[in-house]
């Protein structure tokens, strides 16, 4: 009978010792090494995932700034120094810009290419500077305008200008294979347009320079800033806006097709709309949408996109 029992024990023992080493044997050779291989797979994937993510964003790099060799600088600094000082300042002119004058830096050589730095003064209206500005971002060469400092002149609608301006001429190395005939050649500017800004027509622009960005930074008080819409009225059906100047108490009548010019303001009233907001044309086809309750230096400028407003 002990016997028995002992066989009993022994075989009850071995069956023990025989689950418990398969569930070793099972996680350590079977599962452990199975779940590391899925992990390190999933890695794997993720890696490569992003390697094609980084591949496709340098793709579209490499297609997106391609023309910057095409745009770049002349590589001799003789070329670039003695032409590129005479543009700035034809363009300047062309843009009305009065006396500019084109200071030069030395330029930086680094690994990628040469740095040049220039320094445009002159003088002229916020009209002139936003041509200018329209025109250097419209041409196909390599450059940008780091900073911009006017000043206004005492009694005038002109300031004094300074454009601080960098452009970059790139090194031969860093031409890609797959451009042929790099332009431009060692000495000469692109003679191509490139597009940079966000609109094309200059009209959409034109709006910059109508409103009065210096009235504060002038002395006196620009009564625009204190005459008010306070009222659309209709005389025998024909609308008729009152305009309030706070500062005298004096009122503007006007009708559609007057010019109403008060202080920086003039324009003429085109239309008033259903909900009483006047509609003012002003010098150059602009629109402005003035409401009652409002100064004239708060009235608004509507896109150019708008083309009916021509036909009221």
């Amino acid at each position: 009978m002990n016997n028995l029992r002992n066989v009993i024990t022994f075989v009850v023992l071995m069956l023990a010792l025989a689950w418990l080493g398969g569930q070793w044997a099972y996680r350590s050779v079977y599962l452990e090494p199975r779940t590391k291989l899925r992990t390190q797979a999933e890695n794997f994937t993720q890696g490569i995932q992003t390697t094609e993510a980084n591949i496709a964003m340098m793709k579209s790099v490499i297609d997106t700034n391609g023309g910057l060799f095409y745009r770049s600088f002349p590589r001799i600094p003789g070329a670039v120094q003695s032409h590129y000082p005479i543009w700035l300042t034809q363009l300047a002119e062309f843009c009305g810009i009065e006396e500019p004058t084109v200071g030069t830096f030395p330029p930086q050589t680094f690994n990628f290419g040469i740095q040049y730095r220039y320094q445009l003064g002159g003088r002229g209206t916020m009209e002139q500077l936003t041509r200018f500005l329209y025109e250097f971002y419209w041409n196909a060469t390599l450059h940008r305008i780091l900073n911009v400092n006017i000043t206004p002149i005492e009694k005038s609608d002109s300031m004094n200008i300074v454009l601080q301006i960098e452009g970059l001429a790139l090194s031969p190395g860093d031409t890609p294979n797959s451009l042929p005939n790099p332009y431009p050649s060692q000495d000469q500017f692109p003679a191509f347009y490139w597009r940079r800004l966000a609109s094309g027509p200059f009209r959409t622009y034109e709006p910059i320079s109508s409103r009065n960005l210096l009235q504060y930074a002038r002395s006196g008080i620009d009564q625009s800033d204190y005459t008010y819409l306070v009222v659309v009225a209709f005389v025998d059906g024909v609308p008729e806006i009152h305009l309030k100047n706070r500062t005298n108490e004096q009122t503007i009548v006007a009708k559609v097709g007057d010019k109403v010019q008060v202080g920086s303001f003039t324009g003429s009233v085109r239309a008033v709309t259903d909900t009483d907001d006047v509609l003012f044309e002003l010098p150059g086809g602009q629109f402005w949408l003035l409401g009652v309750g409002e100064a004239l230096s708060s009235a608004y400028p509507l896109p150019p996109e708008l083309g009916f407003l021509s036909e009221l």
